[in-house]
């Protein structure tokens, strides 16, 4: 199955507009540091693409949303994670797709199925 960066990525912030995403948002809001907890989606996006505070600050939000996804929380934090690390994805596809130019048609299928099978398993005792 093959599907298009920009298609995807459209599609992850309309996910982020559903009922249900808003019910297991909240869910994952309350695993946020307490001082971390924007209320919004694109508040949190923001957050996490902005320049603001620290990186070990935006660390330990990416660190709860991890938790999340492993625990029970897994259909609001996989999609919130994909869209947080998108610009870094970006640079990691565009890479790969220069080096490996006869996979483009499967690679970011993936990028995306191996980010998400590692958001899953990842020791985030072992990861920063």
């Amino acid at each position: 199955m093959s599907f298009s960066w920009s298609g995807l990525h459209a599609q992850l912030l309309r996910s982020t507009h559903r009922q249900s995403f808003e019910q297991d948002y909240r869910r994952v809001q309350d695993r946020l540091p307490v001082d971390l907890r924007p209320s919004e989606v694109p508040d949190l996006l923001a957050f996490l693409h902005g320049p603001g505070p620290d990186p070990e600050t935006k660390n330990r939000v990416l660190r709860a949303l991890v938790a999340a996804a492993q625990d029970s929380c897994f259909e609001a934090s996989t999609p919130l994670l994909l869209l947080a690390l998108g610009p870094g994805l970006d640079a990691v596809r565009s890479r790969l797709r220069r080096a490996y130019p006869r996979f483009r048609d499967s690679l970011d299928t993936e990028l995306v199925g191996r980010l998400t099978v590692a958001i899953g398993t990842c020791d985030l005792d072992r990861v920063n």
